[in-house]
């Protein structure tokens, strides 16, 4: 065991390492779905063959945090795996891994809510478009 962590190999295997292998597989199906969607439903949040340059700019940056999100999670599900290798065989190292893959895994979520709160932005522009075009029309009509 290495003795600045505060919990030993066999407490990892046990405990921490199939928690966080679980969340991440679940973090990893979530940020794909959403991609996904975003994606498969781009025309209805931007109309993104009609849409400003700001909403598509948005809606990009949204998809590439979202696959930022995607990759780190997947290095982190594969450190956390080397360092609970590691850890059953008494190899030195493992605390460290597991420290790294648990703060990928922390910038992953970060990636992650930042595409939401990115996909927010893109919703509410879409919506205040569609106002001011709505808007438009009656005066044109005249």
């Amino acid at each position: 065991m290495e003795s600045q962590y505060l919990i030993s190999a066999e407490t990892f295997l046990k405990f921490v390492y199939p928690e966080t292998r679980d969340l991440c597989k679940h973090f990893l199906t979530l940020v794909s779905g959403i991609l996904v969607f975003s994606i498969t439903f781009s025309e209805k949040i931007v109309e993104f063959h009609k849409a400003d340059v700001w909403p598509r700019r948005l809606l990009l940056f949204a998809w590439s945090m979202l696959v930022s999100a995607f990759l780190a999670g997947g290095l982190s599900l594969t450190m956390l795996f080397v360092s609970a290798s590691r850890a059953a065989g008494n190899h030195p190292g493992w605390g460290r891994l597991m420290e790294l893959g648990g703060l990928t895994l922390f910038a992953a979520g970060g990636a992650f809510v930042l595409a939401l709160l990115t996909l927010v932005a893109c919703g509410v522009l879409a919506v205040l478009r569609r106002e001011r075009d709505a808007r438009k029309a009656p005066a044109e009509a005249a």
